[in-house]
């Protein structure tokens, strides 16, 4: 659908989909596409996506789904049944990112990276114009989870997804610069708007348990009176009935 947010696979591209799998049914396949295949969504996928998986349903070999147009992070379970639907970030907007698929004889890896230039991934960060709860909910909507920047998918078909505990503290803008200076060289630290007007959240770092979280938070709080929480790492995406609301009714 040319210059349409929302994009369409017609009856022709289907039907030389449909006809390349069964070439070879048994080997292991990537379906590249522009527009996400994962369903309705906020910013607008296929506008038939049922048309799609009646199509893939039946071809197991398919290795993953990648997609991009909507410039965020986001790895979903999709059709064929268990298959990753990755959706990749670009680096002109906001998380400012690129991903790297890496083909093996068993299997695949999925890494999203992002630019060197932190200013710039600011900068389009601090253009969505809706304040400062609204940069926040847009820095977690677009940059996802670590689960949703790197990915390991068997030819057995197993996903492996990381999942962190998160501990992070909320500060005023300075004395958040501050800190994130001082811990920056440190693996997982980052700093994002956070939920409260005139704050900024600052991440001191992500671990596997919450021993090691807790550890952590425990030191802050006797050595700098620092007082920190923990929380899952993760995106945050509009539920599914909600996606179904803004997306409208569906087309044929």
């Amino acid at each position: 659908m040319r210059d349409a947010n929302r994009g369409r696979l017609d009856a022709v591209q289907l039907a030389w989909l449909e006809h390349a799998l069964r070439q070879d049914p048994g080997s292991p396949a990537f379906l590249l596409l522009h527009h996400p295949a994962g369903g309705p969504d906020l910013w607008r996928g296929l506008a038939n996506p049922g048309a799609l998986w009646r199509v893939i349903r039946g071809f197991p070999a398919i290795q993953g789904v990648f997609s991009g147009h909507v410039h965020r992070c986001l790895v979903t379970s999709g059709i064929p049944a268990g298959t990753p639907h990755v959706e990749l970030p670009a680096t002109m907007q906001f998380p400012c990112g690129y991903g790297f698929v890496r083909v093996y004889e068993k299997g695949f890896t999925y890494n999203a990276y992002k630019v060197k230039r932190l200013d710039l991934v600011a900068a389009s960060r601090e253009a969505v114009r809706f304040g400062t709860v609204g940069q926040a909910l847009y820095a977690s909507y677009a940059a996802g989870g670590v689960g949703d920047r790197n990915l390991t998918r068997t030819l057995e078909g197993r996903t492996h997804r990381p999942a962190f505990l998160e501990v992070s503290a909320v500060l005023r803008p300075r004395e958040a610069r501050e800190l994130f200076a001082r811990v920056q060289p440190y693996p997982g630290a980052a700093v994002f708007p956070a939920a409260q007007e005139g704050r900024e959240r600052v991440v001191l770092g992500r671990y596997e348990s919450w021993t090691e979280a807790d550890g952590l938070r425990r030191t802050l709080a006797s050595q700098l009176g620092l007082r920190a929480s923990i929380s899952p790492e993760g995106g945050c995406h509009l539920p599914f009935q909600m996606q179904m609301l803004l997306a409208g009714p569906p087309q044929p």
